[in-house]
Formats: structure tokens, sequence, C-alpha cells
């Protein structure tokens, strides 16, 4: 079956992956010892890791908006294959890769327990935490699906996650309500998974459009704003509104993927400029799962003080491109193009 390509989708994993590489290219803001600074490289920090934390949630969105449905083209059992195809065999090869690289740098692999151990408890690097979510997304998948038959149980689900994932964190930071009232369908980052095929096909007013483009603006001059006045001067690291399962990010995720769902692409893409753009989308993953290795060369050859402006923005160009030109050869490879799918 050939795949179908959805243009904005594709705009969206590009620029959901640069940002991922970003993220962690201006790991600053982590620095414990720069909090109580106005240091401009940390502020700057502090003001990328803002305004870019939307784009794993959008992955997440993405994967739902593309998966839930999948019920109109195959059957459960081809389903659940060609997600292990396309997820497994990635997870393991990383992983592995990620333990022998952690060796290089000092740490000690006691024989194939821990291996074990470091696989199914991992992740092995931290970037690989991505999986063991979506894995868990994809088994519950073809129960979640039949809610597409029922959008108003799909979004009451939704509601649900908010509130178990975004409100109740929020109420027990700033109030400290610990609510105790479990919501046990409502896992982790489930909303997004929902919120992408919910926000598939609905066609909104250009009222309610502006109203949730508010929202996301709101949503970055929060996060970047409490997370700048609420760690400067003080001794720990409070960066809760910059966080994945955050309102702010939240509100930011759901204006970003109206926006780019709402822009006429194909007035903008040729068709050269699109086979550009497919190349690049087609390699996102790739570059997700192999960019903290390229990131590391980086660090210790190109620029030692990865911590000021340039190394984290010219660093992310550097680092990404070098990255996409890994995945793009190794696609070509017949045996390794599977561990970047």
């Amino acid at each position: 079956m050939k795949k179908v390509r959805i243009v904005y989708l594709d705009v969206l994993r590009v620029i959901a992956g640069f940002c991922i590489v970003l993220i962690h290219q201006s790991t600053i803001v982590n620095d414990a010892n720069l909090i109580n600074t106005i240091r401009f490289d940390w502020i700057t920090g502090a003001i990328l890791n803002s305004i870019t934390h939307w784009s794993v949630p959008i992955f997440f969105m993405i994967s739902g908006l593309t998966l839930l449905d999948f019920r109109k083209k195959y059957s459960t059992i081809v389903f659940c294959k060609k997600r292990c195809s396309k997820v497994i065999l990635p997870f393991v090869i990383w992983t592995f890769i990620y333990i022998l690289w952690q060796q290089s740098y000092g740490e000690k692999i006691n024989g194939v327990s821990d291996i074990l151990n470091k696989t199914i408890c991992g992740p092995a690097s931290y970037h690989l935490w991505f999986f063991y979510v979506l894995i868990g997304m994809y088994l519950c998948t073809p129960i979640l699906s039949l809610l597409t038959e029922h959008p108003k149980a799909l979004s009451y689900l939704i509601v649900l996650c908010v509130i178990k994932n975004q409100v109740y964190p929020f109420l027990q930071t700033f109030w400290n309500i610990n609510i105790c009232f479990d919501i046990p369908f409502a896992g982790k980052y489930l909303e997004y998974f929902l919120l992408g095929y919910f926000l598939k096909d609905l066609q909104l007013k250009k009222a309610y459009r502006y109203l949730i483009y508010a929202g996301g603006l709101a949503g970055v001059l929060a996060s970047t704003l409490s997370c700048i006045l609420m760690c400067i001067g003080k001794s720990k690291n409070y960066l809760y509104f910059i966080g994945y399962e955050t309102i702010p990010t939240l509100l930011i995720s759901i204006a970003v993927f109206t926006l780019f769902k709402q822009i006429n692409w194909a007035s903008i893409f040729s068709n050269r400029k699109y086979k550009i753009l497919s190349v690049l989308s087609d390699a996102t993953f790739g570059i997700y799962l192999v960019h903290l290795i390229i990131q590391r060369f980086y660090w210790l050859f190109l620029n030692p003080d990865f911590n000021n402006v340039n190394g984290m923005l010219l660093g992310t160009v550097i680092v990404y491109f070098i990255s996409l030109s890994i995945v793009v050869c190794l696609k070509k490879i017949p045996l390794l193009k599977r561990i970047v799918p």
C-alpha cells in the first residue's frame, strides 16, 4: 500500500524534530549552578526550551491522528505486525547501541542481566524514554480505536486525561492540593495521542481558531516568564511550566497543530521542495535516535563551551544536519534502513 502523505504533518515532523535537537542542545537551563543568575546564555536557554517543548507532544498527536482509525485500512493483527516492525527492532538496536556508547565514557555493564535490566527498566539513554510510552500506546490502540466511532466518549476521555495529567499536577505544585481520586484510564501523554485524531477533521470557525492561537500565545508567555522569574534568585531549578504535561505546553501544542493544519502548504511547496520536505520528514525519527551521539562529538571536538548561545543555536544546526546525513545514508542500506524508520 502506497504511503499517503499529508503535507502539514510532514512540516510538523521536520520542525518538531529540529526543535527536539534544540532542546537537547540547550541543556544549560538545567544547570543548577546557574539557576539564581541572570546570565544571558541561561535566559536564552530557558526561552528556547519554553518555546519548543510543544515538539514532543506534537509527535504523539501525529501518531494518534495516523493510527487511531487503522481499522479502516487493515485488521488488528496487521496493525500489530506493522507497529512491531517499525518500533521494536529500532528500540532493541538503539538500546544496545547506547548501552555500548555509555561504556565508552566510563559506565560499566555487568553481564547480560544488566543489559536486560537496562532494556526493560531503561531507558539506556534518556531520550529513548519515548519508546516506552509509544509502545504502550500502540498496545492500547486496538482498544482506543473503538472510540473513533463514539466521538463523545473520545472527547470525555480527553477531558479526563487533561484533568489527571495537567490539572492535578498544577494544583499540587502551586496549592499543595494532592488529589487522591485516581483516573486509571488517563495515562500520561494519552491526551495528545487522542487530540491528534480529535483535531484532524475538526473544522473551526475563525473566532475559535483565534481563541486557540491566543491560548497558545498565553502558554508561551506563561512558560517563558515563569521559567525565568521563578528561577532567578532561587536555589532550585523551577521548570514546571516547560514540562510536557503542563497546561501551557498543552495550549501551545493545540495552537501549533491547529495553525499548521490551517495553512495552505500546497501553495508554498513546489514538487521539488516537497520532495526535499519528504526526505526530511522520513528521516525525523532516525535523527531523533542518532543525534545524541553526534551531539556528544560536537561538544567534545567542535565547541567545548556548549552552554553559550552559539553552542545552542549553531550547534543545533550542525548536529541536526550531520544526523540527517547519517540517517539518509543508513536508509540506502537494506540491512540498516530498518533501524531508522
